[in-house]
């Protein structure tokens, strides 16, 4: 046993235990995506060199975000690149989709919003990471998983904030609609929350949330 319960959370439903993911592993409409990461590139190494199997391997900072131009700052990816990466992976509309990172959630937080945002709402994080599956004795795989290519639908869903024609409110952030549909999204920090943020957990007597999930 992984000693992980989500029973402490608002939002356990958006979360995925080790033992829950070795049962269901396998299942048609069934997928998980590794987004370990590094800085210096080597993310795609560490997903070569074992993964949980079956898994298939996304690039936050490749395929998940674009950079403003003449500046700094990331922008969350238009819908034709989040779609096309999602295609690549083997990931479609009405499938369930688990995320592991081995950062505490960091990155696969990151795709969790991402699919949020874009109206995919059956994915989950993998509570403890690559490390729990090991934990549980689990296999590992060195395999170049080749998933089945998939045709997303995406739709846009605003995670959280209030409303106005063409503009929507995002992580205190004014985004005009036209903006998403060349770009993406202007401030994307919400996907650096922790898992535990995302899924709501209670601290002290009171319940979290994700917002924009009510």
């Amino acid at each position: 046993m992984t000693g992980y319960n989500v029973g402490r959370y608002a939002r356990p439903e958006l979360l995925a235990t080790a033992e829950w993911l070795a049962e269901n592993l396998g299942r048609p409409g069934f997928g998980v995506l590794d987004l370990r990461w590094r800085p210096d590139g080597s993310g795609h190494r560490l997903y070569a060199t074992g993964h949980i199997p079956g898994a298939t391997y996304i690039d936050w900072r490749t395929d998940l975000v674009e950079q403003e131009e003449e500046s700094d700052a990331l922008l969350l990816a238009g819908p034709i690149r989040v779609a096309e990466t999602l295609a690549r992976v083997g990931i479609g509309n009405g499938m369930v989709a688990v995320i592991y990172d081995d950062t505490a959630g960091s990155y696969a937080a990151r795709a969790w919003w991402t699919m949020r945002v874009y109206g995919f709402d059956s994915a989950r994080i993998l509570v403890g990471g690559i490390e729990a599956w090991r934990d549980l004795g689990q296999p590992i795989s060195t395999a170049a998983e080749l998933r089945p290519r998939r045709s997303p639908r995406l739709r846009w869903r605003a995670v959280g904030a209030a409303r106005a024609p063409g503009v929507t409110w995002l992580a205190g952030r004014r985004v005009h609609r036209g903006r998403l549909d060349r770009r993406g999204l202007a401030g994307s920090r919400l996907g650096d929350r922790r898992a535990r943020s995302l899924a709501g957990e209670r601290a002290r007597g009171r319940g979290g949330g994700v917002g924009g999930s009510h």
